[in-house]
């Protein structure tokens, strides 16, 4: 086999086009082709071309990463379905790469841990930050929950939550009280009505019972003169 052309890309002037006995073979970066040694008229074995293809697609993939990761940090669990996603999306990468793909999306994963790029740690802290200061008040379950659904570890979720101090919920308890009483006070609701409707509205966000019923049930006693 001879490469018989290298053109560079209309679409991204960053990227080649390799043709192998004039036929199309596989496209590369042009810090990969620099690196290869890539140019025409060089007689290459099949071994040497599937060698080209899977660097040509690591370093495809491992771009598309690194832009995915700097808009905000991202956990492992959310890279590796990052990846999982171009491939699907691109036909050329999916036959280059079909039996080699868990390698691939290790070694690229390793790459972006090692370079501190991501981090599960970092991301869970980082998170959980985001949500308490969200303008939707969420409670720790329900941010333990979508750090599950981000890949978050059980043993990273638990080493969190030492640092949560149960006065913030509180806080955010205190808050939802206040928003969703002044919805009831429009719809005349009696201390029954009103009482059962604050600890659904809060229970459902997520918030423990014990966490719950002190405050709802101070509110209520200081509305209502219950002694």
């Amino acid at each position: 086999m001879i490469i018989t052309r290298v053109s560079k890309q209309t679409n991204r002037s960053d990227r080649y086009n390799v043709y192998v006995d004039e036929l199309y073979s596989f496209s590369i970066s042009a810090n990969d082709l620099l690196k290869s040694g890539i140019s025409t008229k060089v007689e290459i074995s099949e071994k040497d071309l599937e060698g080209f293809k899977r660097q040509a697609s690591k370093s495809y993939l491992l771009d598309a990463c690194l832009r995915y990761i700097s808009s905000r940090p991202h956990s492992k669990h959310e890279v590796l379905q990052y990846i999982k996603k171009k491939i699907f999306q691109n036909k050329e990468l999916k036959e280059q790469i079909a039996d080699d793909q868990k390698n691939i999306s290790a070694e690229i994963l390793n790459y972006l841990e090692e370079k501190k790029y991501i981090n599960d740690e970092d991301f869970a802290v980082w998170l959980v930050s985001q949500r308490n200061n969200s303008r939707s008040v969420k409670s720790f379950s329900h941010i333990k929950a979508e750090l599950h659904t981000k890949g978050i570890s059980a043993e990273i979720i638990e080493e969190i939550s030492k640092d949560i101090d149960i006065s913030s919920e509180s806080v955010k308890i205190q808050s939802l009280l206040e928003k969703k009483i002044r919805q009831l006070k429009s719809r005349n609701k009696n201390v029954h009505e009103t009482k059962k409707a604050l600890y659904t509205h809060l229970l459902q966000k997520g918030f423990s019972y014990e966490a719950v019923q002190p405050i709802v049930d101070t509110y209520i006693e200081h509305q209502y003169n219950i002694d």
